[in-house]
């Protein structure tokens, strides 16, 4: 049986440059608007993108959770919810402009927002991220895929391996069982929820290396079980990279 390739592949530059075609032609018609503010131009524009909280070092080597000094003890939110990966990152906090730009994408239904947001991931791609990775984006429940239309981890991980030159395997990792909304479940909570929620390729996973790609991280807790799933069937290293994530004191 052959082996999937590691090259960027033709679909994925495909779908992203077309996406890109559809939506430009749009712009023509309705000019697009930054999401948070509704100044014309840009989807987010530059004024709001100064306000991004981003996250920086130092930072928890496990968790990536920004810390007062380096450190390579455990956190307190690796203690609240064991990231079982080699590594999670996120690019700043679920807060101001980046929230509404990831609330905009998801629930205003505003899919080329999803450039944009992919440019800020791929223009601050963590360093200690394995050269020869394949992005793999977060599965979403099918009732809620039925519902959006698309999956934005998905849009998400096409446009930042286009630009990062990394292949896109969204259908190594698959969801296998339904759960139950996280919403104002405790961190222990969230995670027994997602416990055996999804499954791997183990042809594909087997010796690979992988970065999975989500929109938001709350606890942790879905990634940790995607992470479970890939180390099960064989993977190798296994990172994560979220475009935003929760402060300690949210609702979690």
């Amino acid at each position: 049986m052959a082996v999937p390739s590691l090259k960027i592949g033709y679909a994925d530059q495909f779908k992203a440059i077309a996406e890109k075609v559809i939506w430009a032609s749009l712009d023509l018609v309705l000019p697009p608007r930054c999401q948070n503010c509704e100044h014309p131009g840009e989807r987010l524009c530059a004024k709001c993108r100064a306000e991004i909280e981003y996250i920086s070092e130092p930072v928890c080597q496990q968790c990536g959770y920004p810390q007062s000094a380096p450190t390579t003890v455990h956190c307190e939110q690796c203690r609240r919810v064991r990231f079982p990966g080699s590594g999670l990152r996120s690019l700043a906090f679920h807060v101001g402009p980046l929230r509404r730009a990831v609330h905009g994408l998801k629930y205003k239904h505003n899919p080329p927002l999803s450039e944009a947001l992919a440019l800020l991931i791929s223009q601050r791609w963590p360093a200690i991220f394995p050269i020869e990775s394949i992005l793999i984006p977060v599965p979403l429940a099918s009732d809620r895929l039925r519902e959006r239309g698309f999956n934005q981890a998905e849009l998400l991980a096409r446009h930042v391996g286009v630009r990062r030159r990394l292949p896109v395997w969204p259908t190594a990792l698959r969801r296998v069982r339904s759960t139950e909304s996280q919403v104002g479940k405790t961190a222990l909570a969230r995670q027994a929820n997602m416990v055996g929620a999804f499954a791997a390729d183990a042809r594909k996973a087997r010796g690979r290396n992988f970065i999975l790609i989500d929109d938001v991280c709350t606890t942790g807790a879905t990634l940790g079980a995607c992470v479970e799933a890939l180390l099960e069937s064989g993977a190798g290293q296994v990172w994560a990279y979220t475009l935003t994530r929760a402060r300690h004191d949210s609702a979690d």
